[in-house]
């Protein structure tokens, strides 16, 4: 007995790549979400980190450290120096307002406002989702008057 495979006929090549084109079609806005929700968590651990290293460099240098917080960057500098660290956020999520910060040596936060330092009461800091997207997520970072940051 001789067996001979002939293939595929072409009725089972278009129901098999019809079945693939519908997962398709349900499983790339799910992996689009899931990215972004990756982005928005990304962007907040980020935003959380760069403050708290900026607490820990103003104590640990005994001098005040300049925080910038744009639409999609965060610029560290010492209060007095024209150095500049910029981290960029992913391109999916936005800060929604510009914050400008000093971190004191004995740990307390300021706000600079018109070049005048101001008390900072409680702080909080929204992360949003481009408008790119259909999905609107939002993260937040809390920073207390005592110095405390934290992730929401």
């Amino acid at each position: 007995m001789q067996n001979h495979y002939r293939g595929n006929n072409l009725l089972e090549t278009i129901v098999i790549t019809s079945i693939i084109i519908v997962l398709a079609i349900i499983a790339i806005p799910s992996v689009s979400d899931l990215l972004l929700r990756n982005d928005m968590e990304n962007a907040q651990s980020t935003v959380v980190d760069t403050l708290r290293l900026a607490k820990q460099t103003a104590v640990s240098q005994n001098t005040e450290i300049a925080v910038h917080i744009s639409n999609r960057t965060i610029s560290i500098s010492p209060a007095n120096s024209d150095e500049k660290n910029t981290i960029e956020l992913p391109k999916r999520v936005n800060i929604d307002h510009p914050h400008q910060l000093v971190f004191l040596p004995d740990g307390s936060i300021v706000r600079q406002k018109n070049g005048r330092l101001l008390s900072l009461s409680d702080l909080t800091i929204t992360i949003k989702s481009s408008s790119d997207y259909n999905l609107e997520l939002i993260e937040q970072v809390s920073i207390n008057s005592l110095g405390g940051i934290a992730g929401m």
